[in-house]
C-alpha cells in the first residue's frame, strides 16, 4: 500500500469518530464510486426453454436475456418483475440471484425467475420480438456474461422444480 493511501485511511478513520453520522454518510457519497446496477431475468418456460428478447436499440442486433436498469426505489427482483412485464407482457416470480458480474456500462444482478404467465406479445419502443430457446443451441450466441448467467439457472433450475 502506498505512504498516500495508508495517511488518507488514517485521515478518514479520525474523521468518521468525529463527524455526526449525517456528515459522515454524505462524505462516503461524495468520496465512493457509484454504480449503475441491471438486472438480468433467467427464465424457463414449461418446455424447458429460455426467454429471449430482441432489443430495438442494441446496434449488434442480437439476443439476450431480459432485464434492464434498476430504479433507485427497486431490488433486483423488483426490476426484474417489472421489465418483463414492461417489455415482453410475461408475469414472473424471482427465485433467487444467481450471479452478480461487472458488464460493460452496469453491475449486473442474474436473477432466477419462474414463469407465472405470458400475454400475447406486443412490440414495444424497446423490444419487437420475443421467443423461447433451447439454452444448449443459445448459449454460444451470448455474452459471455450472460452465458455464465444461463449455466447457472441451468444448475440451480432443479432445486426450484423448473
Amino acid at each position: 500500500m502506498s505512504f498516500f493511501r495508508i495517511k488518507w485511511q488514517a485521515f478518514t478513520i479520525r474523521l468518521a469518530r468525529v463527524l455526526p453520522i449525517s456528515l459522515l454518510k454524505l462524505f462516503i457519497y461524495i468520496l465512493k464510486k457509484k454504480y449503475v446496477i441491471g438486472a438480468v431475468a433467467v427464465v424457463f418456460n414449461e418446455e424447458g426453454k429460455i426467454l429471449l428478447l430482441h432489443h430495438t436499440y442494441r446496434k449488434d442486433a442480437s439476443w439476450r436475456l431480459p432485464g434492464g436498469l434498476k430504479e433507485a426505489h427497486e431490488t433486483p427482483y423488483e426490476t426484474v418483475v417489472r421489465e418483463l412485464q414492461e417489455e415482453a407482457n410475461i408475469q414472473v416470480e424471482p427465485l433467487a440471484v444467481i450471479a452478480v458480474q461487472q458488464s460493460k456500462i452496469s453491475l449486473d444482478v442474474a436473477v432466477l425467475c419462474k414463469l407465472i404467465s405470458e400475454e400475447p406479445f406486443t412490440k414495444n419502443i424497446e423490444v419487437d420480438e420475443r421467443k423461447w430457446e433451447d439454452p444448449c443451441t443459445l448459449l454460444a450466441r451470448l455474452p459471455h456474461e450472460q452465458q455464465l448467467f444461463v449455466n447457472y439457472a441451468i444448475k440451480l433450475r432443479a432445486c426450484f422444480s423448473l
